[in-house]
């Protein structure tokens, strides 16, 4: 909600972006930058995929009364806009409406001549991050300072496992200073679901990098 206000007042963001909270996702399956796209250091035909917010989209109707869309797409890098023809805009648009972060995969396409020759972004599909999460992730890494061990945090920590308990196998992470970590396999069953109100969270509870999802 604080960085929807500060994109609505100021036009950016200014204490993050909506993309932070999905950095393991993002290294893990985006392929290529909108920026890089930007700046033609990609090959034709190359394929891609990115994760990236929507900003604008304007829908159209083809002669045939099929539906498409020309959609603004933006991640940390730059923006670009793409179209989301007929089956691409079926596939994708609930999560293209979603207001949410998305995974987008397409292929680059250079058009033109000389000069004139720009690289166009040709979408296949987009799907939600949350979902993307939700499908892929095999396990989740909690990792917590042995300071934190002195307060309320494991308590609290254990509270929020038992409120989300699911399929994902957890493995925490202790971190003592100067000495190393130490690794906490719980026992066998105990396991959470990777849902938005899980990470979101764990994230506060633990901070934004010491949720980790493999």
């Amino acid at each position: 909600t604080k960085l929807e206000y500060e994109k609505e007042a100021i036009g950016f963001y200014v204490s993050g972006h909506p993309l932070d909270q999905y950095k393991a996702e993002l290294k893990r399956y985006s392929r290529k930058a909108i920026g890089r796209i930007v700046l033609e250091d990609v090959e034709d035909g190359e394929e891609v995929a990115f994760g990236c917010i929507v900003v604008a989209m304007r829908e159209k109707m083809g002669k045939k009364g099929d539906r498409f869309a020309w959609v603004t797409l933006e991640d940390r890098t730059g923006q670009i806009e793409s179209g989301f023809f007929t089956k691409s805009f079926a596939e994708s648009e609930a999560a293209l409406k979603s207001g949410e972060p998305v995974l987008v995969s397409g292929r680059v396409r250079f058009e033109g001549e000389a000069e004139s020759r720009a690289p166009r972004f040709r979408p296949d599909r987009a799907v939600k991050l949350s979902e993307v999460r939700r499908e892929r992730t095999k396990r989740l890494v909690l990792i917590i300072d042995a300071d934190k061990l002195k307060t309320d945090v494991p308590q609290r920590l254990v509270e929020l496992l038992t409120a989300h308990r699911g399929d994902i196998p957890i493995t925490l992470f202790v971190d003592v200073a100067s000495s190393g970590r130490a690794v906490i396999e719980p026992r066998a069953g105990l396991g959470v679901t990777a849902n938005e109100a899980f990470m979101s969270a764990a994230q506060k509870l633990l901070g934004k990098d010491a949720v980790m999802t493999g």
